[in-house]
């Protein structure tokens, strides 16, 4: 080289760019902690660990280069720069310092790929000492996740971490999800406070994602856990849905014909090509449960009886294809369903449940304790009342000529809010508060000194102003929902098609596995006219939604016909 002053740039940073001359040291350190180069006891300290990030991590050029590194050093293998030691520092110290807002998809990759080892330590650490922990490594992770879902600017980032979240939770068997719901709902009541007191231009950025996560979440509970949630409404103990707003267009039942094995008697099942291969093994199930029941009763000897409580799971297969969990949550228009489709079913002998690939999955699992639903946690009043708050505090954005855009976009995260609150089942407290009503009016009716009369009066008045608030509209509209499912209940009732179960809004029901009718029944009630299939039709548009089937058709019929006895048939 010429001999050049102090000053002068290097030969090699003619030559090579900053990021090049980086990624060939970074590919050297490769060669030295790799299983040729070195032992694997030969590892970078912590102060190696710090000097490197001093100088990489910040650098706008080279940083993803350096986390790219860092992520192959984590996934072990040939590598070996870095001990648990290190790891953990990367995971609790460092990691945590970049500013979620500036987080890169290959600075995401890195804390997923820590965050997933720091829960297979948890795993493990359970497993040896068969207790549940929570131990600060995964809650600092976790939380520092949250964030960057929430304010990254980039949105693939966002998007990313939301979907880890939500894998993250859902695979916990809902033990953790009153930490997912408080989480949810503690940052988008931050977000709220913020957008209220405009002092941060990304606060309606980070109400969107919020709702987007809460949202996606119940979407996956909804389909992973949609077995149960059938079972429960068959049974009448359903945790179902306010109302139907995403399935209004559900289409014609699919019948399906149910052949049970060592038995000549056939039903059919009337679903939905939306509903879940999971919510057909529900009523399936309960059909089989009650196939039995009878078969048993009526001195019938089947080959199958005796053996419903045995080890052997229920084996369902059609068009020479058995349904095992790995189905669950395909819909059956994406398993190819058909009318008509016949569906053999018999008891598995103890070696089917082995031949099942996915033994974790919700359905071959016991049924999970209602308070752990996310749909149930929602419901707590500390939530509850947030949810519409969130909701006014949107609607109630006015317009800016600066900015009419964040105007629209809040009005529809308005709604999104409005579509959450609807997937929730009918709150209880305000329900039985309506029902509550109609008790104070009987009890009115009785008295007969016009002072207690009017001391009645004044009461039943100052309930009505506290569940019908003028100046909350969003929750006013909520209770009017209930004011007319409970009416559309009562008018049904009094013309004798409602039932002694009956229920509104979507709770409890009759408990009977309506939608399943005997082969000869439905040859019989088809050659009658097409009412019967039409009931079924109407009963079913709300599968989708997991809500008791029987009330829900009623609700909604009541809605659009003012009660037509048409859907208050049980299909059987």
């Amino acid at each position: 080289g010429g001999g050049g002053g102090g000053g002068e740039t290097p030969p090699e940073a003619i030559m090579y760019s900053h990021k090049t001359q980086v990624s060939v040291r970074l590919h050297f350190l490769s060669s030295i902690f790799s299983t040729l180069g070195s032992p694997k006891t030969f590892r970078l300290t912590l102060e190696q660990v710090d000097a490197l990030w001093e100088w990489l991590a910040h650098d706008s050029e080279c940083a993803d280069c350096y986390f790219s590194w860092l992520q192959s050093q984590a996934k072990g293998g040939d590598q070996h720069a870095l001990g648990i030691d290190a790891l953990q520092h990367l995971y609790l110290k460092k990691l945590p310092e970049l500013r979620p807002e500036e987080f890169s998809m290959v600075a995401l990759g890195l804390f997923q790929q820590l965050c997933s080892l720091a829960r297979m330590a948890i795993a493990h650490y359970e497993k040896q000492t068969d207790s549940i922990s929570s131990t600060s490594s995964n809650i600092v992770g976790m939380y520092h996740l949250w964030k960057i879902a929430l304010r990254a600017h980039n949105t693939e980032v966002s998007l990313a971490a939301i979907q880890y979240i939500n894998m993250y939770y859902m695979g916990q068997q809902l033990r953790l999800e009153k930490e997912f719901v408080s989480q949810c709902m503690d940052n988008l009541v931050q977000a709220t406070n913020t957008l209220e007191n405009n002092e941060d231009e990304n606060a309606l950025m980070c109400v969107q994602r919020g709702l987007m996560l809460l949202n996606t979440h119940l979407e996956t509970f909804r389909r992973r856990y949609a077995f149960h949630l059938r079972r429960w409404a068959i049974e009448g103990k359903g945790v179902c849905s306010h109302s139907n707003l995403k399935n209004e267009a559900a289409g014609p039942a699919i019948r399906i014909v149910l052949q049970p094995a060592g038995l000549s008697e056939k039903s059919v099942l009337h679903m939905h090509a939306c509903d879940l291969i999971a919510e057909l093994k529900a009523e399936i199930s309960k059909w089989w449960e009650n196939l039995q029941v009878t078969t048993s009763s009526s001195g019938v000897s089947a080959p199958v009886l005796g053996l419903l409580l045995s080890d052997g799971p229920l084996r369902i297969i059609t068009q020479g294809q058995e349904l095992t969990s790995d189905y669950d949550e395909r819909s059956l228009g994406d398993a190819g369903f058909k009318d008509n489709q016949i569906v053999y079913v018999s008891l598995g002998g103890r070696g089917a449940r082995r031949k099942e690939t996915n033994l974790d999955h919700p359905s071959m699992q016991p049924p999970p304790p209602k308070e752990c639903l996310p749909t149930v946690l929602l419901l707590q009043p500390r939530y509850f009342e947030k949810l519409f708050c969130l909701m006014q505090t949107l609607g109630d954005m006015k317009p800016q000529n600066s900015n009419l855009q964040m105007h629209t976009k809040a009005q529809l995260l308005s709604r999104r809010v409005w579509d959450i609150l609807a997937i929730l089942p009918t709150n209880p407290l305000i329900l039985d508060a309506f029902k509550g009503l109609s008790n104070d009016l009987n009890a009115f009716e009785r008295l007969t000194s016009e002072e207690e009369q009017a001391n009645k009066r004044k009461e039943i008045k100052q309930k009505l102003n506290e569940l019908l608030d003028a100046n909350n509209l969003q929750k006013f509209m909520y209770s009017l929902h209930i004011v007319e499912s409970l009416t559309v209940n009562s008018v049904l009732q009094q013309k004798g098609s409602g039932g002694n179960n009956t229920t509104c809004c979507g709770f409890g029901g009759g408990g009977v596995n309506g939608n399943v009718i005997p082969m000869d029944q439905y040859v019989r009630s088809s050659k009658s006219g097409s009412g019967s299939s039409k009931r079924c039709s109407s009963r079913r548009r709300n599968s989708n939604e997991n809500c008791n089937a029987k009330e829900e058709s009623k609700r909604n019929c009541g809605n659009s016909s003012g009660g037509s006895s048409s859907c208050s048939g049980s299909g059987s």
